[in-house]
């Protein structure tokens, strides 16, 4: 059997020949075992996140900040962090409140 015969078998577009019941024991275990683009794409569009920063930051996740030096990461993150902890708006964004905890872990060692 050639790769598009399985794809077309493990995804419904085409139905195994009668009498062939290994081919359609395989196309089951394929079908369990893989999914269609379709099916993933439809997942994805019904996945929605629980958004702590709205269209900017989910709950149950993890961001960065990153930029050049002195371009107000800090002051950002303090914003942003504030805003969280109030539960207000940040940069016309909703924003579900939260506890908050910032780590200073900035520069090098003391010279």
């Amino acid at each position: 059997m050639v790769l598009q015969e399985r794809i077309e078998l493990s995804t419904g577009a085409r139905s195994p020949p009668k009498g062939a019941s290994g081919a359609s024991e395989g196309a089951e275990k394929l079908k369990r075992r893989f999914r269609s683009v379709r099916e993933c794409i439809g997942e994805a569009q019904a996945f929605e996140p629980n958004s702590l920063v709205e269209g900017l930051l989910d709950l149950n996740s993890t961001s960065i900040f990153f930029a050049p030096s002195n371009e107000g990461k800090t002051f950002s993150a303090l914003s942003l962090g504030y805003a969280v902890a109030t539960g207000t708006e940040w940069g016309g964004r909703a924003v579900t409140q939260r506890a908050v905890a910032f780590v200073a872990y900035e520069g090098g060692p003391p010279s």
